[in-house]
């Protein structure tokens, strides 16, 4: 999909570079082998492009649907209409508000067996030399709550089952209390 770049880089959807793909290709490659999708259904939320998605039903039999804030990227309109065995945070949370983020957990909350997947960036010093070398100087500028409270708002309200740490992502995989 080739995007109107002006239109959507203020939500954060870029058309990725060839370091980008490779680092994003590396988490995708992670969340793949983390998760066993196998004849489940998965909300990509905040999914963008699709490129979870692709890596997803490629590997597995198993049904993603894709919500975005871009209507044009979005598969459905209300997320919250549907039943999902696993919902995918892939680098989305920082950029909600608190109020927004506690309207998901609730909702979350209200199901029964889903898990949860978070993948955030650590925005360490190295994170934001690669996004200004990578012409995504401005790829931290909205982020509204830091890794760090994503992690304790994720991990109070939900059980941790295992954290993935990397030099410049964390993993949280996390079900229902």
């Amino acid at each position: 999909m080739n995007l109107n770049q002006k239109k959507y880089s203020k939500y954060h959807i870029t058309n990725p570079n060839f370091v980008s793909k490779i680092y994003f290709s590396l988490i995708y490659y992670l969340v793949s082998e983390i998760l066993n999708c196998e004849n489940k259904k998965i909300l990509d939320f905040g999914g963008g492009q699709g490129f979870l998605k692709k890596k997803l039903i490629t590997k597995y039999s198993c049904e993603v649907k894709l919500f975005d804030i871009v209507d044009e990227l979005s598969e459905i309109k209300n997320w919250r209409q549907y039943n999902f065995d696993v919902i995918i945070f892939c680098q989305v949370i920082y950029l909600l508000k608190i109020k927004e983020i506690k309207s998901i957990i609730k909702n979350i909350k209200k199901r029964k067996k889903v898990l949860i997947l978070s993948v955030f960036s650590k925005q360490t010093l190295i994170n934001k030399l690669f996004a200004y070398l990578l012409g995504h100087k401005e790829a931290h500028d909205d982020t509204i709550i830091s890794p760090k409270i994503e992690r304790e708002i994720l991990i109070k309200n939900f059980n941790l089952l295992k954290k993935y740490n990397f030099y410049l992502f964390e993993i949280l995989l996390l079900k229902n209390k």
